[in-house]
């Protein structure tokens, strides 16, 4: 017996659904970490850096030091 039926239609809805905001959180974070690259190699301090990350994307600090973070772990390795 089945308890539902599957809708095919919104089954797909929902996966582009999901695709789309993959995506978008995707292309949220490539920006995050442009903009903290292009801020380190201008000289701008890790504290006002992430006063702009905070409120330009709406982070949370713990999240906005993560980023930092990250990204100075990153470019040492290079």
């Amino acid at each position: 017996m089945i308890l539902t039926e599957y809708d095919e239609q919104a089954h797909i809805a929902n996966e582009k659904r999901w695709s789309y905001e993959d995506g978008r959180e995707d292309e949220r974070e490539e920006c995050i970490r442009i903009f903290i690259e292009f801020a380190l190699e201008e000289g701008i301090s890790k504290e006002k850096i992430l006063q702009k990350i905070e409120n330009k994307f709406d982070l949370k600090p713990e999240k906005a030091k993560k980023y930092i973070e990250n990204i100075k772990n990153t470019t040492k390795k290079e």
